[in-house]
């Protein structure tokens, strides 16, 4: 992995943002600060409540559309291509795409 790039299971992300992200600090080396640790609370915290009001005005599953697609990729990528091993490091290779 390059020096300047960290790893993060999405997973990760969803159930403890806070410690994936001290994590990913960590890992590239970076200072993670009282300071930014609160407005990463806050920032979470906003978010919560916007999830909030969607799901109470009747919106559906989630605010945001994640599929490699979006990005020009397809299944081939993650399980023959470019991103094979990666996938592979990660267990990927059978995840819904």
């Amino acid at each position: 992995c390059p020096e300047n790039a960290a790893n993060v299971l999405f997973d990760s992300l969803v159930q403890d943002p806070v410690n994936t992200v001290r994590d990913v600090y960590k890992q590239l080396q970076w200072e993670f600060t009282p300071k930014y640790e609160q407005i990463l609370r806050d920032h979470l915290a906003e978010d919560q409540l916007k999830r909030a009001a969607k799901k109470a005005g009747g919106g559906g599953h989630g605010m945001y559309q994640h599929s490699p697609d979006r990005f020009g990729l397809d299944k081939f990528d993650f399980t023959e291509g470019e991103f094979r091993e990666y996938s592979e490091k990660f267990g990927l290779q059978d995840c819904k795409m």
